[in-house]
């Protein structure tokens, strides 16, 4: 029988973001997939008025530790840079790991259209994540590669640190798809497979995107 071991085909750090990972299962008929996830929301940042770039709309901050997605809300000592409100949700878009631009929704920072600033604002200007909140995981599953639909039985809540097996026997469909939705916060997530192919044949390689 082919075998697939323990192999690791998700590895995320500070994972804000929606994400999905699909796998062709022609190749795999059986399998099980195990979601180890641990909550990892990092601390607030603190920085001058003198490190928000207004050409760019960047902000500066050595070591941030922010990652795409991240939701979170601007407090200063001062006025705040223009074009960023306080009391408002804004969503971390990294540049690396000294410099990020902020959105004004997840849709947005995922897809990297950030918010114009018009002035540095005074002060020193903090922005706090906000604290996290019930993410989600799940499988959903299609024929056709393209339109998939949510396994009802297959759903979960990460509400704090732990793990999910979610076995997949003979399934009646050719695609599965991983899926993360965040809500607030970030986590650390790893997803093993384990899985063989009862009918026999050359091991797979499956396809992972």
């Amino acid at each position: 029988m082919a075998r697939t071991r323990g192999e690791t085909i998700i590895n995320e750090t500070g994972l804000a973001t929606s994400k999905t990972y699909d796998l062709k299962l022609d190749w795999l008929p059986k399998l099980a997939l195990q979601a180890v996830y641990s909550v990892s929301t990092p601390a607030a940042k603190t920085f001058p008025d003198t490190s928000v770039d207004i050409v760019l709309d960047k902000i500066n901050v050595a070591g941030h530790g922010f990652k795409t997605g991240l939701k979170g809300q601007f407090t200063t000592d001062g006025s705040l840079p223009g074009g960023i409100s306080a009391l408002t949700d804004y969503f971390i878009i990294r540049i690396d790991d000294d410099m990020f631009r902020v959105a004004d929704s997840l849709a947005l920072a995922e897809s990297g259209t950030y918010t114009l600033i018009n002035s540095t604002g005074s002060g020193n200007h903090t922005f706090t994540p906000t604290a996290y909140s019930d993410a989600s995981i799940g499988l959903a599953s299609s024929n056709d590669g393209t339109n998939f639909v949510d396994l009802p039985t297959c759903q979960v809540t990460i509400a704090s640190s732990g793990n999910t097996i979610f076995n997949v026997v003979e399934p009646a469909y050719r695609f599965l798809r991983f899926k993360f939705t965040p809500v607030s916060g970030a986590v650390d997530l790893a997803v093993h497979l384990n899985g063989y192919d009862s009918l026999g044949g050359a091991e797979g390689t499956g396809q992972i995107q």
